[in-house]
């Protein structure tokens, strides 16, 4: 069943859908889109000309957003890729409120609107733009997330086996050393049916392997949020943690702190964690920041490629 959203800049493909997405970006093949968030039954998409009228509104409104104008009638590609991010993450809350059955409706968005003076800036702008900014404000986001259910221990280990990180949390063993050669070598000995744990204590330049066994976690969680991932972890590591698959080993990963070799903790090591971080309202907030860090987000490749870890589109190459 198709239908369109009050912002009539989306449109969904709506079925009952347990699991959000899949890791990675699949090749973009539908030319009327530009954005595609989700997977299987349950797909946001952006078409070209809804993103082409915003576009246009929005390098042409310096005075709301800071913008700059088009030149010749072309804008900034910077631009284009700031508010094509603004959509995914849009597409991103918009999906997951679509899994519990509910979206963004007048409600949610009549306190930041009864308080919104006749002469504010924004009440200048279009309606689908004014829908756009009012829904991704964080009073109106968490108004309609308190109708979504905490994810179920079910529900929380389906997305754990298609990726950890859909869980919007990272739960990881990690082995540093200083080589790239040395890596192989720990890769070799884990194919062999060495512990990560015992490897990690013996040789991982990390001062608190011997300890944890190279666990990354937190004082009463054995995960960490994906967000805090993106906010304070070497970028490369974090990417290689995104690309390393439920259930294998890492390739070597290099950071800035050397080389890594990363593999995901198993369900029955780390799933009591996982479904408490998910009691609660942060549950919603938790599953829209895994699928912006693990599950299926296509660009139009002339705008860039989405960048799980800077959580945005950023350019190809």
């Amino acid at each position: 069943m198709r239908v369109t959203s009050r912002r009539a800049i989306r449109s969904f493909l709506l079925a009952a859908a347990a699991v959000l997405g899949t890791s990675g970006c699949a090749t973009f093949t539908d030319a009327n889109d530009v954005i595609r968030v989700g997977e299987g039954d349950l797909v946001d998409t952006v078409e070209q000309a809804d993103f082409d009228a915003l576009l246009t509104e929005f390098v042409a409104r310096p005075d709301v957003f800071g913008t700059t104008p088009a030149t010749d009638g072309v804008a900034d590609a910077d631009q284009a890729r700031y508010l094509m991010s603004a959509l995914v993450r849009a597409s991103a809350i918009d999906v997951l409120l679509a899994t519990a059955g509910t979206a963004i409706d007048d409600n949610d968005r009549a306190p930041v609107l009864d308080v919104l003076e006749s002469d504010h800036p924004w009440r200048t702008l279009s309606s689908e733009f004014l829908d756009l900014v009012v829904d991704s404000q964080t009073d109106v986001v968490r108004s309609a997330f308190n109708r979504v259910n905490p994810a179920t221990p079910t529900q929380l280990k389906e997305l754990y086996a298609n990726h950890p990180a859909l869980t919007g949390l990272m739960c990881v063993r990690h082995i540093l050393v200083d080589t790239h050669d040395e890596a192989t070598a720990v890769i070799e000995r884990l194919n062999a049916g060495e512990e990560v744990a015992a490897v990690a204590a013996e040789v991982s330049t990390e001062p608190a392997a011997v300890d944890t066994g190279g666990a990354l976690g937190t004082a009463d969680n054995a995960c960490i949020p994906v967000s805090q991932y993106n906010a304070g972890f070497d970028p490369g590591f974090t990417r290689g943690a995104y690309a390393t698959p439920t259930a294998a080993i890492s390739p070597p990963v290099e950071s800035s702190f050397g080389w890594h070799v990363i593999v995901h903790r198993p369900w029955n090591e780390v799933g009591d964690d996982v479904v408490a971080a998910h009691i609660g309202t942060d549950s919603a907030v938790l599953r829209v920041d895994g699928l912006l860090a693990a599950g299926n987000i296509e660009i139009d490749p002339r705008y860039g490629t989405w960048d799980p870890v800077e959580s945005s589109v950023i350019p190809v190459g």
